[in-house]
């Protein structure tokens, strides 16, 4: 009987795990929520080779946009610094909303990697871009989101 027992709790244990690190994954997939239009973006980065580092490094996001491409940053993780801005040489589209985004990760004490993993998605995790580069160097993607100005 209380092999049985174990083996529920065992279960009931695992499952929870299970469920926790999906909610977890599910909450922080990104690091900011950028609304463009009707469409709400999201910007991430990973420092490949410092998994576990997170806040031994701080990322600077730039989004230029079209100037008439209505934007706010909605929400970021301490980590992050998001900067909008006009890029007049863009122009909205039929087909979507052109923007570039460029991400600076800067090591903070603690820090010891170096490849980074940049990337950008929609609310629905539809990836609009993603690059590679190193610390400490600008790290540029062209993306087009599905919305018009």
């Amino acid at each position: 009987m209380w092999r049985l027992r174990s083996l529920v709790i065992l279960g009931v244990l695992i499952g929870a795990l299970i469920l926790g690190a999906a909610v977890a994954y599910g909450s922080w997939w990104w690091n900011a929520t950028i609304r463009v239009e009707s469409v709400k973006i999201h910007t991430a980065w990973s420092v490949v080779d410092d998994p576990d580092g997170a806040d031994n490094y701080h990322t600077l996001i730039v989004v230029e946009l079209p100037k008439d491409a209505e934007a706010e940053v909605e929400e970021t993780v301490k980590a992050e610094t998001v900067l909008l801005w006009r890029d007049f040489s863009l122009e909205c589209r039929r087909d979507g909303i052109p923007a570039k985004v460029g991400y600076f990760v800067k090591p903070l004490e603690g820090a010891d990697g170096n490849q980074v993993e940049v990337w950008v998605t929609t609310d629905d995790r539809r990836e609009l871009g993603r690059a590679a580069g190193s610390v400490n160097q600008a790290i540029k993607l062209e993306i087009l989101i599905p919305a018009t100005c």
